[in-house]
């Protein structure tokens, strides 16, 4: 424990002592202490301040794998296998876990446990139909930092008899005038449940000409052909195919048609024939300059109103508008970090529903370039000049690492100083550029200034080591303004000549000047300056006189 200031003089105005402590090396625990106040002359001297520490263990945090189950199963036939849940403590100290949940058709074991534990989740379908249901396993303990956690559980129940299903259930048919025969459309019957099941189709419309096959097995994929039709635009018309089978539980069910009469169809068309954006593997150099994002438009072709939405993009090239109309201007946001070098492909698929060309694909590439240079260390500075008062940190220091040139570049900071520490991304991380930061502190240190150095090292790069100069101003006293290590006339005389007319700031910071802690330097430091100088004042800002 240490008491700043250790001794000192008080009239009217009290004085404030900081009390600091040092937890390194202590196990947890409650520890006590006493700090004596003593004068000689007081009328109750000494007078003893008690202090207790109390150390507790660093709090838990609970770690789930995984974070989602699926089961499946065929109603009134056999529970699916059972699947578990690892809780683990992530965190410090010890965890104690409890988990719950809220349906019945599922069952944990155990539902408590202390750090590390599995979880064994049990699913019972006894007297469940069938269909989709839904649980969460909560797992929880007050003392984590992350109390709770869940885990979602998702079953599915199958049907025992045969369930009717097609893969499009609404079909939309875009017929121009003057009038022909749209192209064919097909859809998929299929069986969504067990055992084996039939189907027949059944429509009354002037609009369908023939559905091949109209009886089967399933799976079938069934094509329907049209007439030649007319119509006067904008007209729509409906009709319906119904799809039976004697076996399904559910039959019949529907397939609906929309046919829409139009003069000039809508047709997507974009301004691009692709997109293709290239970057250098890791980082791209520390002149880089990030290019202009890939864009492209999207135009309506024909006459009919077009609303189009993006149904599909890649995650490293993502558009900032997934909806529109005519003539609407598309922007990509392209994520390159963390790539390997390679061509990578993929599309941006625009889907409207009466657009003779829908779905449209516009194809996208990411071409990640080999690195082709040694790298070069390049750094935002190589020289800090900072300051602290003793026995307390300063104001922190920021400094960019870069790779001068495109590609790849390991690196590491090594420094032997007491006086700094430092904090930044890990060179395993493909973050370009870095951020350090760079904090001073004069614990245990003198008035004085302390020179040292720091290197960045890269093994590979044509410039290592590159040399990082520190340098630090210790300072003592709030009012002591030109840093000689007393507080008199000279100190009072600069802080006028800097608030009042154009003189250097405090020195080796402008915080010395501020004598009443309150982070601002005006006429009340002045004022306490000239009590404390010749009325008697208290010493300034917790000096220790």
């Amino acid at each position: 424990m240490l008491v700043t200031p250790a001794f000192g003089s008080t009239s009217t105005i009290p004085s404030t002592v900081q009390i600091s402590i040092n937890i390194s090396g202590l196990p947890v625990g409650i520890y006590h202490d006493t700090i004596v106040v003593s004068d000689p002359a007081a009328s109750n001297d000494p007078v003893r301040v008690p202090v207790t520490l109390t150390l507790t263990e660093p709090p838990p945090t609970i770690g789930l794998d995984p974070t989602e189950f699926f089961f499946s199963a065929i109603a009134d036939s056999t529970n699916p296998p059972d699947q578990i849940l690892s809780v683990s403590n992530v965190g410090d100290g010890t965890l104690n876990w409890t988990a719950s949940n809220a349906e019945p058709w599922l069952s944990l074991n155990p539902e408590s446990g202390v750090d590390g534990g599995d979880i064994t989740l049990s699913v019972d379908i006894t007297g469940l139909p069938f269909g989709v249901y839904y649980d969460t396993v909560v797992v929880s303990d007050p003392a984590a930092t992350n109390d709770p956690q869940i885990a979602t559980v998702r079953l599915e129940v199958a049907s025992d008899l045969p369930v009717l299903a097609v893969d499009s259930p609404f079909i939309f048919v875009i017929v121009e005038i003057p009038p022909g025969s749209p192209p064919n459309r097909q859809f998929l019957i299929y069986n969504e449940g067990a055992g084996s099941m039939t189907y027949y189709l059944e429509e009354n419309s002037p609009r369908i000409l023939h559905m091949t096959p109209s009886a089967g097995t399933v799976p079938q994929l069934v094509d329907i052909e049209f007439k030649i039709l007319s119509g006067n635009p904008p007209e729509d018309f409906f009709d319906t195919i119904w799809v039976h089978s004697d076996e399904a539980i559910n039959s019949p069910i529907p397939v609906a048609f929309q046919f829409h009469f139009v003069s000039d169809a809508a047709e997507i068309f974009v301004s691009r024939d692709s997109l293709l954006s290239e970057f250098y593997e890791c980082g791209q150099g520390a002149d880089f300059v990030e290019p202009w994002p890939p864009m492209f438009i999207i135009y309506n072709a024909g006459t009919d109103p077009l609303s189009w939405e993006i149904t599909h993009y890649p995650d490293w090239m993502v558009p900032d508008k997934l909806s529109g109309g005519h003539g609407v201007q598309i922007r990509c946001d392209v994520t390159y970090e963390d790539f390997p070098q390679g061509l990578y492909q993929d599309s941006i698929v625009i889907y409207a529903i009466n657009a003779l060309n829908s779905p449209f694909a516009l194809p996208v590439y990411l071409n990640i370039l080999p690195t082709d240079t040694d790298p070069t260390i390049w750094v935002s500075r190589t020289f800090f000049e900072m300051a602290c008062q003793e026995n307390k940190t300063g104001k922190e220091k920021y400094m960019s690492v870069d790779n001068e040139n495109p590609g790849c570049m390991e690196w590491e900071f090594q420094e032997d100083l007491s006086w700094i520490t430092f904090e930044f991304d890990s060179p395993g991380v493909k973050d370009y550029p870095w951020s350090l930061v760079f904090r001073p502190n004069a614990y245990g240190l003198l008035m004085g200034e302390y020179n040292g150095t720091g290197q960045v090292i890269a093994p590979d790069a044509t410039n290592t080591p590159v040399t990082l100069d520190f340098r630090l101003w210790v300072w003592k006293l709030h009012g002591d303004v030109n840093y000689d290590g007393k507080i008199n006339l000279i100190d009072l005389l600069e802080l006028i000549y800097f608030l009042y007319m154009t003189g250097v700031s405090p020195q080796p910071e402008i915080i010395v000047g501020d004598c009443n802690c309150d982070y601002r330097i005006n006429l009340i430091d002045l004022q306490l300056i000239i009590q404390y100088l010749y009325l008697g004042g208290p010493p300034l800002c917790g000096n220790p006189y």
